[in-house]
């Protein structure tokens, strides 16, 4: 099983991709329901099962953790377009804070939470990451959830240091992973 150092990740550029994801995240939700509906079938054939495979779980929790993300994001975005210019300054990364006194205290709030919320789902995606799936359908819910959750290559932690003390791209880990969980499918004759 690939595993991932949580202590060692760059996290999601907020400030320089808010608009270009916002704008992206309505088509996203919308495919990602069709496909949803259609998985729902194979969901209730797969039964008892498919709620054995803790992946399932850590996929959930990626996607709340998206979401409450996501909202923080979009507040903060509404509030850039009400404040004026020079209240709206401060920078708060996972490399530095940089608090302009003038600025408006809920915009260095924003910055505060959108920090907190990336840590939050950079912290499920590493959770999701260090699980192989045990079932088929979750399998496939990961390979689905890792297509549609990535709309423009900013959504997953980047840079993560393997057991190997390598950093590699957050694919590398989901791949192994599938690659871990294939022989047994395949043994099963599920594939």
């Amino acid at each position: 099983m690939a595993q991932v150092d949580s202590e060692n990740s760059t996290s999601m550029p907020a400030v320089s991709t808010r608009r270009r994801f916002l704008s992206q995240a309505a088509s996203v939700t919308a495919g990602g329901t069709a496909f949803a509906a259609a998985l729902s079938v194979s969901a209730m054939a797969a039964g008892a099962v498919q709620a054995l495979d803790p992946i399932l779980e850590a996929i959930e929790r990626h996607k709340a953790a998206l979401a409450t993300w996501l909202a923080c994001v979009d507040r903060q975005c509404r509030l850039e377009e009400q404040l004026p210019h020079g209240q709206c300054q401060s920078q708060i990364t996972s490399w530095c804070e940089e608090i302009v006194e003038t600025d408006d205290p809920r915009w260095i709030q924003g910055e505060r939470e959108i920090m907190r919320t990336t840590a939050a789902a950079d912290a499920a995606a590493i959770e999701l990451l260090n699980l192989v799936p045990t079932t088929m359908a979750g399998l496939c819910a990961l390979v689905d959830h890792a297509i549609t959750s990535d709309v423009d290559g900013f959504m997953w932690p980047d840079d993560l240091l393997s057991s190997e003390g390598k950093n590699r791209p957050w694919q590398h880990f989901l791949l192994k992973n599938i690659s871990a969980a294939l022989p047994q499918f395949w043994q099963e004759g599920a594939v």
